[in-house]
């Protein structure tokens, strides 16, 4: 593989087939990043394994640092079905090792192409190069976020409103918000590992739930985002948070 080297603490890695694609995040880096910042706070990753990714069971073991590799084998059989299950439908995969963050990307060729899933049916239609490099920026608010603990609908929704400030203009479909309205879900927000397991319909409605409450606080108190994504804070302690900054009950 080669590799390019973004950050002090960033190196992308890539197929020489893929070098357009490794161009095109290259470039989106340094603007996702100052937006992490300026929105969220966020410092960069302390060390960070990009890759254009064509397999995931190959991105995981080139990600993974010498220790964990040993971990991934041991745990293989807990870990790979819900890789599996996930890769068909996912553009981008952020994994934490420790202090390492990998991040993967699928270049355009092995990009979603099913008209139910969640590229053609959340996402605003874009050309393969602003594809890529909104997925790079998505994921590397979530690198930037590792060291946090947002629950998960804070997590996609404040990486969804940096891509939207990343393409100066929104890149979710309206129309998501009223499917909102017309989806019952059968029990409360998940977690990543809760939400693998779960039909596209019912991730779809998870996934944009986030980014309209992040869009929603954005525009209600602007600081009370800046406070959530602080360090420090478990899920509940967040949650329980912008609960009482907008005095509603908790539990809705």
């Amino acid at each position: 593989m080669l590799k390019k080297d973004i950050t002090a603490t960033i190196t992308l890695h890539y197929e020489p087939i893929d070098r357009e694609a490794a161009d095109w995040i290259a470039a989106a880096c340094e603007q996702a990043l100052s937006l992490a910042q300026q929105l969220w706070g966020f410092s960069p990753p302390e060390r960070c394994h990009m890759e254009v990714m064509t397999s995931w069971t190959g991105f995981l073991w080139r990600a993974a640092p010498g220790g964990w590799k040993a971990l991934l084998t041991l745990a293989y059989p807990f870990w790979a079905p819900r890789a599996r299950r996930t890769w068909p439908y996912s553009a981008g995969w952020t994994q934490r090792f420790g202090t390492t963050v990998a991040i993967g990307i699928k270049p355009p060729r092995l990009l979603p192409h099913n008209p139910q899933g969640l590229r053609f049916t959340v996402f605003v239609e874009t050309d393969d190069r602003a594809t890529i490099q909104t997925v790079a920026c998505h994921e590397l608010v979530h690198a930037c976020s590792a060291s946090r603990m947002l629950p998960a609908w804070l997590n996609e929704g404040i990486a969804m409103v940096t891509v939207d400030r990343f393409l100066d203009k929104p890149n979710v479909r309206p129309e998501t918000l009223d499917r909102l309205k017309e989806f019952s879900p059968k029990g409360p927000p998940p977690t990543y590992r809760q939400m693998a397991r779960m039909d596209l319909q019912t991730i779809a409605y998870h996934t944009t739930r986030g980014y309209w409450l992040v869009r929603y606080l954005l525009e209600k108190n602007p600081d009370l985002l800046r406070a959530l994504t602080a360090e420090g804070q478990t899920s509940a302690e967040i949650e329980e948070h912008a609960a009482g900054a907008l005095e509603i009950p908790a539990a809705d």
